[in-house]
């Protein structure tokens, strides 16, 4: 089995604000994806939500949500809590972020018909 190689991003050269990232040295600090949605979720506000989609890849971040964040932000997988017992489940959150991909993945489908519609009046 293949093992999946995480990148890390300099968050300095992320458009959030600092604010966002206040527990992490903010000129030094490379995060995971998984590590910049929670900050961006927990702290940010819709304006970052999408800028999430502008700068990461759709696959990138339906992978991390729906596989990591999610079943931590439901309360679904446990083992968060354990670690975190000040941490309580975020449906909230949840059903947000569920409406933005589920609106972003729609927009996507759009624009791909969109597309495949003026290819076929090409004369």
């Amino acid at each position: 089995m293949k093992m999946k190689t995480e990148k890390y991003y300099k968050i300095k050269d992320l458009p959030f604000n600092k604010v966002i990232f206040w527990s992490y040295d903010f000129d030094k600090s490379e995060l995971s994806l998984f590590l910049i949605m929670i900050s961006v979720i927990e702290k940010g506000d819709l304006g970052d939500l999408f800028m999430l989609f502008k700068i990461f890849s759709f696959q990138e971040l339906h992978e991390t949500y729906f596989n990591e964040i999610r079943p931590m932000l439901s309360g679904e997988d446990k083992k968060y809590y354990k670690f975190r017992p000040d941490m309580k489940p975020d449906m909230k959150s949840v059903r947000l972020m569920d409406m933005i991909f589920k609106a972003i993945k729609e927009i996507k489908g759009r624009q791909i018909n969109i597309i495949n519609k003026s290819n076929l009046n090409v004369a």
